[in-house]
């Protein structure tokens, strides 16, 4: 900015009143149109294709003013040959840019990447392994660089997920999933044939590609994805509903709306943002909509990897006015040892309701009564440290410092573990 304020006035030959302030009101307004135009369109598109874009327009800026000030401007030529280098470099990576993204990008997951894209709200990643040429190849889905399934073995995490909640209520008529964008956890509710599912999910483009089919370069991208979840979507019963769950479920109170069976698979709470729907305050409002006889779980991260998360969201969930609520664990091998957290207005627990079941109501290739059962189970000391967790409110931010302090806990370890075995 000091440098442009003195360009300015020696431009105009004198001293301008009010010169730097001036500049810097420029900058703001620009900084803001700027980042409008980036948040509404530049976040959707390519990052390559942003690039190009926005070195772009500021080259054709450059070029401008040399037009406007080349009388002023000394050793113009070499001016010509800085913005002409400038723009081969863009046209480079405008040809090359997406193969050498793709390159790099290949780097950072141990399978070969097969799609990536940028939606409003995150970076999505799609990869494959072939174990084995005469089996499936395995289709693995990311996040942000974050692991959300693999096709191997989501039906575990899936299965976990929702078979308790499911023979903890006492009727599936009506099922609210918040999250669950992929459709999995919705595949595995309409196997109890439910007349009615309404999902929240923030994405629509992530509903949009696990719902029909997505074309690049002539090729179906998400057929494996789609027969996943076995187009889960196309189901008639199904109702979306896209934006923040935070407000989306307060449009259901209003409605009066009861549920059945109540599924939160949401992202762990890694982010600020995030940390608001695993809150005391979402979870009373989850309260309302909840029927009497019905059941609630919550996805609840990693027990082992993320215990003081863990501990915290069914702590919070107790808090939220649950008469009993419960925490279960299975090992996913992608994930590790997860965590859910199961809670129920009235009556017995979710536990008890399931020792109460002859049998499984629905087979989804996974549950047996005694793994259900068994996931309830944990080690004598697990719970000793739940008086000093703390509850997480909107202001406390308590399960996002947990999952941060978590995670970099482990990462820790990792770290130190890998330089010791290196050095032995």
């Amino acid at each position: 900015i000091p440098l442009i304020a003195s360009i300015r006035e020696a431009l105009h030959g004198e001293h301008v009143e009010h010169n730097t302030g001036s500049v810097y009101g420029a900058d703001y307004i620009g900084a803001g149109i700027g980042a409008a135009i980036w948040v509404m369109f530049m976040l959707s598109l390519p990052p390559t294709t942003a690039a190009v874009i926005t070195a772009s327009v500021n080259l054709l800026v450059g070029l401008i003013f040399y037009v406007v000030y080349r009388k002023r401007i000394r050793l113009g030529a070499w001016v010509i040959g800085a913005h002409l280098l400038v723009a081969a470099i863009i046209a480079l990576v405008a040809v090359y840019g997406t193969d050498w993204d793709n390159a790099m990008e290949d780097l950072l997951y141990k399978d070969k990447v097969i799609f990536s894209y940028n939606t409003q709200y995150q970076h999505v990643t799609i990869t494959e392994r072939i174990m084995d040429p005469a089996k499936p190849k395995i289709i693995s889905m990311f996040i942000n660089g974050r692991s959300q399934f693999a096709s191997n073995d989501e039906m575990i995490y899936h299965a976990m997920l929702v078979a308790p909640v499911m023979h903890a209520a006492a009727r599936h008529d009506n099922i609210l999933i918040i999250g669950g964008g992929d459709g999995l956890a919705l595949r595995d509710v309409l196997r109890w044939q439910p007349q009615a599912v309404e999902l929240i999910d923030i994405d629509a483009a992530i509903v949009e590609f696990f719902t029909a089919p997505y074309i690049d370069d002539g090729k179906i991208i998400n057929q494996a994805l789609l027969d996943l979840n076995q187009r889960a979507f196309s189901d008639p019963q199904v109702h979306t509903r896209f934006g923040d769950a935070f407000i989306k479920v307060d449009e259901l109170i209003q409605q009066q709306r009861l549920y059945d069976v109540i599924i939160v698979d949401l992202p762990d709470p890694s982010h600020p943002d995030l940390n608001k729907l695993y809150s005391a305050r979402f979870y009373a409002k989850l309260k309302t909509l909840l029927a009497g006889d019905g059941a609630m779980v919550v996805q609840s991260t990693s027990p082992y990897h993320a215990k003081n998360t863990f501990l915290s969201i069914g702590k919070t969930v107790q808090y939220a006015g649950f008469m009993h609520v419960e925490q279960y664990h299975h090992n996913v091998p992608s994930f590790g040892e997860w965590g859910w957290t199961i809670a129920t207005k009235n009556g017995v627990s979710a536990r008890a309701r399931l020792a109460q079941k002859d049998r499984l109501q629905v087979d989804d290739g996974w549950s047996t009564q005694g793994v259900l059962l068994a996931a309830f189970e944990f080690s004598q000391h697990f719970f000793d440290e739940l008086q000093s967790i703390k509850v997480n409110r909107i202001n406390n931010q308590a399960a996002y410092q947990y999952h941060k302090a978590d995670w970099e806990k482990q990462q820790s370890i990792y770290i130190i573990e890998n330089k010791t075995s290196k050095n032995n």
